[in-house]
C-alpha cells in the first residue's frame, strides 16, 4: 500500500509541474487554405478540441498561453505572403479580441515562404492576453489580410506546416488529470 501512495505523490507532483508549464500540442495545418477577408463565410475555420488533445474530457476549460509555428505558405496569383493570417479565439464568442498571427509579415510579394517562431512564445510575455477556452475548443480561422480575389483561394499551407499550442488545464481540469493518474495506478 505504501508503494501506491509513493507513486501517487510522484504522479501528483508531475501533474502540477506539467500544468504550471503547460502541455504543448503539435497541431498539423498542412493543406489549410486562406481564402477571403476575416469573417468571410468562405474561410476555413477549425474548432480544435484542445482539451481532449491533452487528455481531458471534452468540454473541460483550458487556457492557451503560448504559441509557436513552423509553416510553409504558398500564395496563389498575386496574393502576398504577408496577407496569409490566422486568427485564434474561443469557440463560444469569437469576438475579434483573440490572437491574430501573420507568419509572413513584411514579405509583401507572391511566392512561397517558410517561417518559424524558433520555439514557443509566451503570450503574456509578448504583451498578449492568454486565450481562455471555457469549453476546451480553440477556434482557428485562416484568412487573408487583403483579399485579392473574392471567393477564391489566395494561399495554402504546405506539407509539414505545424503549430505548437501551449495549453494549461484550469484547476478543475488538473484534478481530472490527477484522477486519470490515480486510475492508472489503481489498475496496476
Amino acid at each position: 500500500m505504501r508503494k501506491v501512495f509513493a507513486i501517487l505523490a510522484v504522479c501528483s507532483f508531475a501533474m502540477v509541474a506539467t500544468a504550471q508549464d503547460g502541455i504543448v500540442i503539435d497541431y498539423d495545418i498542412t493543406g489549410a487554405e486562406s481564402w477571403d477577408a476575416y469573417g468571410d463565410a468562405s474561410n476555413e475555420v477549425r474548432a480544435i478540441d484542445v482539451a481532449t488533445l491533452i487528455g481531458l474530457p471534452a468540454g473541460t476549460a483550458v487556457t492557451m498561453n503560448g504559441i509557436g509555428w513552423d509553416v510553409t505558405i504558398e500564395t496563389v496569383g498575386n496574393s502576398w505572403l504577408s496577407e496569409a493570417t490566422m486568427y485564434f479565439d474561443d469557440n463560444i464568442n469569437p469576438d475579434g479580441t483573440g490572437l491574430f498571427l501573420t507568419p509572413g509579415s513584411g514579405d509583401n510579394f507572391a511566392g512561397t515562404g517558410t517561417y518559424s517562431s524558433g520555439g514557443l512564445i509566451d503570450l503574456e510575455d509578448a504583451g498578449i492576453s492568454n486565450i481562455d477556452l471555457p469549453d476546451g475548443l480553440l477556434r482557428l480561422e485562416f484568412y487573408e489580410g487583403y483579399d485579392d480575389v473574392n471567393d477564391a483561394i489566395d494561399a495554402n499551407y504546405l506539407a509539414t506546416s505545424t503549430l505548437q499550442l501551449d495549453i494549461v488545464p484550469e484547476p478543475a481540469g488538473l484534478a481530472l488529470l490527477g484522477l486519470g493518474a490515480l486510475t492508472l495506478i489503481r489498475r496496476r
